[in-house]
């Protein structure tokens, strides 16, 4: 692993080559499509996405509990995706693939 990041719920793991395990959660409670940004874009919408409903806790980012495959998730671009929220629980999702930017491509440019 190159590079993790935490921040209350949301998270990613990114990795020397470009791979990247993302994750948060949507605390809106309404139920509607609910368009969020990805932490770090992807190449494009060739990435893979769960969500799910979480009750709260101490595990998993401060969430346990998660049943996922109750609110669909859906790329929309290599920078957002929708995920159907509902009235009643907060909205966990996770997503994996490659990102657009490498870190080392990412340290080359910061050092340039």
């Amino acid at each position: 692993m190159t590079e993790k990041y935490v921040n209350g719920t949301e998270w990613y793991n990114l990795y020397s080559d470009g791979w990247c395990e993302q994750g948060g959660v949507l605390s809106n409670r309404t139920e509607e499509i609910k368009t969020f940004n990805l932490l770090k874009p992807y190449n494009n919408t060739n990435y893979t996405g769960k969500a799910g409903i979480c009750s709260s806790g101490a595990m998993n980012n401060g969430y346990q509990n998660c049943i996922y495959g109750i609110c669909g998730l859906a790329p929309i671009s290599g920078s957002q995706a929708c995920v159907r929220t509902v009235n009643w629980s907060d909205t966990s999702w996770e997503t994996t693939g490659y990102t657009s930017i490498t870190s080392i491509q990412y340290l080359e440019f910061y050092l340039n």
